[in-house]
């Protein structure tokens, strides 16, 4: 979840903590700065990784995003995040 409401966040972060382990795992809220920020991260994890495949250890790099690639995703979030924001019209999400 992104959220410019802390509150709204910090309810998630509640109710996540009412899931399973392996749930609770795959829940996520952000700040959208934040958000951002482990986007990052998830692509510098994502970047080497060395796997197990029948048998074989195979190494996978994979090329970084450039620059011009980065700021179309993040205008691209932005454009998601603003279209949901003028859909909610200022409603309180509860």
């Amino acid at each position: 979840m992104v959220s410019t409401d802390r509150k709204a966040l910090t309810k998630v972060r509640d109710l996540a903590a009412t899931l399973d382990e392996h749930e609770r795992e795959r829940v996520h809220y952000f700040t959208a700065e934040e958000m951002f920020a482990f986007l990052g991260e998830m692509d510098a994890h994502a970047a080497a990784k060395e796997e197990t495949v029948m048998g074989y250890k195979v190494k996978v790099r994979y090329q970084p995003l450039g620059e011009k690639d980065q700021q179309l995703r993040k205008q691209s979030i932005f454009g998601v995040m603003a279209r949901s924001l003028k859909r909610l019209g200022g409603k309180k999400v509860e």
